[in-house]
This record gives structure tokens, sequence and C-alpha cells, in this order.
């Protein structure tokens, strides 16, 4: 079977995602549909070691990686160094929003409002005299990761714009991890699920997805 022919459809996305998530089958959807497909601003909680990171890890990786960003830990100047990274990419993981500088984060706030955010920075030219440069960095859908018990405060206008995920965190759900885990031991030489080439179809199919803004819907 070819690319051309290869149209994959939300179960066999479900049954890929489901090789490396346990459970999860309502958040790691959520983030999928809304934030590769449909571009729209995700903010993932869940406890501390509660699955965010692995499970953005591996919905992102059904995505191009060249095309997802990272902002982590910052200085204030970070924008400025990561520029042209910010403005190729379409998509911005923020592993962790508690760990943002004050002006990282004020441009996920203009990004929320869909709006380009101006960023000021003062610069040293060659001849030694300091000067100042505008970056300007087009919105881009961000997905941003919190723990529970941090007592940070995610202000208004990135809750009021985003979709806000929550994992599973009840008892069944432990079981089941717990239950993969010891059949993942007793059987490490076994690949599941999809076979590898439907796999690697499947992410080429993702990767070469038209612009969303061209549609009103998109299926996957």
């Amino acid at each position: 079977m070819s690319e051309e022919e290869y149209t994959p459809n939300l179960y066999q996305v479900n049954l890929v995602l489901g090789e490396n998530i346990v459970g999860e089958e309502i958040s790691r959807l959520a983030i999928f549909t809304n934030f590769i497909l449909s571009c729209r601003n995700i903010i993932l909680k869940a406890p501390m070691s509660g699955g965010k990171t692995w499970i953005t890890e591996y919905v992102l990786k059904l995505y191009d990686e060249n095309k997802i960003g990272i902002l982590d830990a910052s200085s204030e100047k970070s924008p400025y160094y990561r520029g042209d990274e910010l403005k190729r990419v379409t998509h911005v993981n923020v592993p962790d929003i508690t760990k943002l500088a004050d002006v990282t984060l004020s441009i996920l706030k203009r990004w929320g409002e869909g709006k380009t955010a101006r960023y000021d920075v003062a610069t040293m030219g060659a001849n030694g005299n300091r000067g100042n440069e505008t970056i300007l960095l087009p919105p881009k859908p961000f997905i941003v990761s919190k723990a529970d018990e941090n007592p940070y405060f995610i202000p208004d206008e990135l809750l009021s714009r985003s979709t806000t995920i929550t994992t599973d965190t009840t008892i069944e759900q432990n079981k089941r991890i717990m239950q993969h885990q010891a059949e993942e031991r007793k059987k490490r030489n076994i690949q599941p699920g999809l076979e590898g080439w439907k796999k690697i179809l499947l992410q080429e199919h993702i990767k070469n997805l038209p612009p969303f803004e061209n549609f009103i819907y998109r299926h996957p």
C-alpha cells in the first residue's frame, strides 16, 4: 500500500498511541485532535508524576519533530536567541509553565489571544554601541503542562483561550498501568499493535497534512 492510498482514521491513531500510552484514551485523543489537528492551545493538568510528559511526548511523536518548538526554563533573553526557531515551527510545547520567565509568559498570553507577540531586547553592536532590537513572533498553538500540587496560578488570558485536559488519576488507571508493566516484562521481544509499516505511513500522513486554516473541518 502506498502513502497515497493510505487513509487513516482516529481508531488507527488511537491504536498507535495505545502502544506507548496505557489508558488515557480521552486525554491522548483530545491532545491529538485539538492540538495537532485543530491547532488549539492546550493546558494539560495532572498530579506530579501523573504522566503529563509521557503522554505529550508520545502524542507529539506522530507529528513532524522539526515543526515542534520547545519553551522550557528560560532567561529573559531566551525568546531572542530562539526567535528563528519559534518563527519556523508550527506548534510549541511548554513542558512546565511554572519555570518560564515573565517575558516568555507574556508571549504565550499574546499567542493565546491569537496575536503576534512583540519582544524588545537590548543588543550590542560590533562597534560596541548598544541598541534595541524588536522580535515579532506570530501566534503558534501551544501545549502547557502543570502539576496540580504546584500553587502557580495560570493567568486567565491563557485559561479562557485554551482547552484544559486532565489525566486519568483513578485507581483503575493505576491498575492498568501496573498490569501493562507486568505484561511488558513477560513479552519484551514481542512487537504489539499495528505493523511497523502502517505506523510509518500514519506518521507521514499526519506530517504532510495541509494547513488547518484552509479547512473548517479536517479528518485525520
